[in-house]
């Protein structure tokens, strides 16, 4: 892994200095380290049910670790005349600690490699081909800490009020530029996750049906469509996604095919010291389309006949939100972070309430990212997550998922 990151880094600079003089090549990158406490209830661990006494202990861990989806070295590609860009990126770093077994003895894992063309038809009309960011629910709050795995990842607040498009995802996307306060981005992604199963719903284990192996068959993209709006200090951003993900060699009579689509709206805006910004999501088994922060919002499938296949599937629904308001003091920002992420499940009305399940997620806490000189931002945050300590599960009330919480310092150097 190591020898891979060297090549691909030598790649990088190898391909600056190979450029035409005429052509602008810039080279950038990110590196971030975390040092933090991270304290976990007892309930956290192991969910006990109203009156019962937990089975597991507190526990506290430090941890430093450099973030994978933080760290990253890249290099842009725009020709002569503005007409084509490219733009390749390299994001690595530690996610247990080196000493890991999952990372196999090295310092550090590089865990994606991605990047795009740019091709621009007139400086209003360009499309972008490659590994990039999704258009759907891309705003992020402002707490960056937590992604190492310890009773995580918590970073931009995945599974506390965001659902997050994020990157990394092989697309085509169309940008159209009406004005200066109306822009539109159409995108088409490969829908496919993994070619041998479909993600997160198990139709049956192990995964064969009527003979044959179940397998993931999408024919059509995902798509994806926002519409950034800005108006005076204000940007509105609504969104949507969908994705169609269907199953062969099923049997006759049980469900091979599940939807998952979801709707959101992100605001943003700046008043002279004063910063706030939101995003509100809605949809429907955005779990099963590994969207970030929608770990819990997957389909459930249960037996309808007595076959030992798992042949209906029963949608999960969502909704999260979340909203920061900052306050410029000099060279620090205070930010004050709150968000709420909410599931159901109606279960199965054949068995019961087995697979019924309501859950509600909050976090609170404060950020203060302090500019200590040009690039280099240390951010000392405090982060509170709620599991719910009265959730439904399993046809259960009151369930106590216990919480966490989170102190620490994050340094940053942008370059």
């Amino acid at each position: 892994m190591k020898k891979f990151l060297i090549i691909a880094l030598t790649a990088l600079v190898g391909i600056a200095f190979a450029m035409p003089a005429m052509a602008k090549v810039q080279m950038g990158g990110m590196i971030t380290t975390d040092i933090f406490y991270l304290k976990q209830s007892a309930e956290n661990r192991a969910p006990v049910a109203p009156g019962a006494v937990p089975t597991a202990d507190d526990i506290g861990s430090t941890a430093m670790n450099l973030p994978v989806p933080l760290n990253r070295l890249n290099a842009k590609y725009t020709s002569d005349d503005g007409m084509i860009g490219g733009f390749i990126e390299v994001r690595g770093g530690g996610s247990v600690g080196g000493d890991s077994l999952a990372d196999a003895g090295a310092d550090v894992s590089v865990e994606w490699t991605y990047g795009w063309i740019d091709w621009r038809f007139n400086p209003n009309v360009y499309l972008r081909v490659g590994r990039q960011t999704q258009a759907f629910a891309i705003m992020a709050p402002a707490t960056t800490m937590g992604w190492n795995g310890r009773g995580g990842p918590h970073i931009i607040g995945i599974n506390f009020g965001n659902v997050h498009g994020g990157s990394s995802r092989d697309a085509i996307r169309l940008y159209w530029k009406f004005n200066d306060m109306v822009r539109l981005e159409l995108q088409a992604m490969d829908p496919d996750n993994d070619p041998n199963y479909v993600p997160g719903v198990t139709l049956q284990q192990p995964a064969t049906l009527g003979g044959g192996t179940v397998t993931e068959e999408n024919t059509i993209p995902r798509f994806d469509i926002s519409l950034p709006i800005t108006i005076g200090n204000f940007v509105i951003e609504p969104s949507g996604t969908w994705v169609q993900q269907k199953a062969n060699a099923v049997e006759a009579g049980d469900d091979d095919s599940l939807d998952c689509y979801g709707i959101a709206v992100g605001i943003k805006a700046g008043f002279g010291p004063v910063i706030l910004g939101g995003e509100f999501t809605w949809g429907q088994n955005l779990g099963n389309a590994n969207y970030a922060g929608a770990a819990n919002w997957g389909a459930t499938a249960y037996d309808a006949d007595g076959d030992g296949d798992a042949d209906i599937v029963e949608d999960t629904d969502g909704y999260a939100w979340w909203f920061h308001l900052g306050f410029k003091l000099g060279p620090a920002t205070i930010f004050g972070i709150v968000g709420e992420n909410n599931t159901s499940n109606d279960g199965s009305p054949v068995a019961g309430d087995a697979l019924e399940f309501d859950i509600d997620h909050w976090m609170y806490g404060v950020s203060v990212p302090i500019s200590v000189a040009k690039g280099f931002t240390v951010r000392p945050e405090f982060m509170y997550y709620d599991y719910d300590s009265s959730a439904e599960v399993g046809g259960v009330t009151g369930v106590d998922r216990g919480d966490q919480w989170l102190l620490g310092v994050q340094f940053q150097l942008v370059f």
